[in-house]
């Protein structure tokens, strides 16, 4: 078959594995044994939560395996480990990786925190999706990757990730932010209620109260927002 679709003798490159995915899955469908929404194979490469990171992972792996047996008589493995050079902070990421140095989850993360510190927003927000792919219940995380959403712009993504949070495990900044977004929407009756929850965690948090009054203002009820200023006043 050739480089072009196979790492080695045995395992096909990411494409060529969603090529054979795609026939696997048509054939579960035309036979009737699942009849998925999705008929067309056709989710985006993003949503497979593969990052260049994994990609230059898997170039480590093959290049060990190809180091040895049945592709060389004799093993050149440890004179690959001597000679590898990391060109860049992701290949040095990939191989601190392979030789146990730092986890899959670790090396992601420190990557997004990276992109974070040079606002690459989409690059940091692909690091965190690809770990909530794989760790899918780590709350802090989703927000995290929520309020990098937000800064360009993808609000609805954010929101579906804030939701997800909240049914784990109830938070304060998951309920917050949601009732931000809601504000920018004007969806006010949505934004009431998340900053309500907010203020069951963190009952004088200055930004949740001063926010809530401001929609109570909008939304017709001076009272309500009075009160909150009032409760504002008290904690200078």
């Amino acid at each position: 078959i050739g480089d072009l679709q196979m790492t080695d003798h045995v395992h096909p490159v990411p494409e060529a594995t969603r090529a054979l995915a795609a026939e696997f899955f048509a054939r579960l469908q035309h036979t009737g044994f699942i009849t998925p929404a999705d008929t067309s194979f056709s989710f985006p490469r993003s949503a497979l939560g593969i990052t260049k990171l994994d990609h230059i992972i898997g170039r480590v792996r093959v290049a060990v395996l190809k180091a040895g047996w049945p592709f060389r008589p004799v093993s050149v493995l440890d004179s690959l480990r001597t000679a590898f050079k990391t060109a860049h902070f992701l290949e040095k990421l990939a191989w601190d990786y392979w030789n146990g140095k730092v986890s899959w989850y670790d090396a992601h993360y420190t990557l997004g925190q990276l992109y974070e510190s040079k606002q690459l927003w989409q690059a940091a927000a692909e690091e965190y999706r690809a770990i909530l792919y794989d760790v899918r219940f780590d709350t802090g995380l989703m927000v995290k990757l929520a309020g990098i959403l937000l800064q360009y712009g993808k609000s609805a993504e954010a929101l579906s990730w804030l939701r997800k949070s909240v049914v784990i495990e109830d938070n304060f900044r998951a309920r917050a932010m949601s009732g931000l977004i809601y504000l920018r929407r004007q969806q006010f009756t949505k934004a009431i209620h998340a900053f309500e929850k907010a203020l069951t965690f963190r009952p004088d948090d200055e930004a949740t109260l001063y926010n809530l009054a401001g929609v109570y203002r909008q939304t017709g009820k001076p009272e309500k927002a009075a009160a909150l200023l009032k409760r504002l006043k008290r904690h200078p």
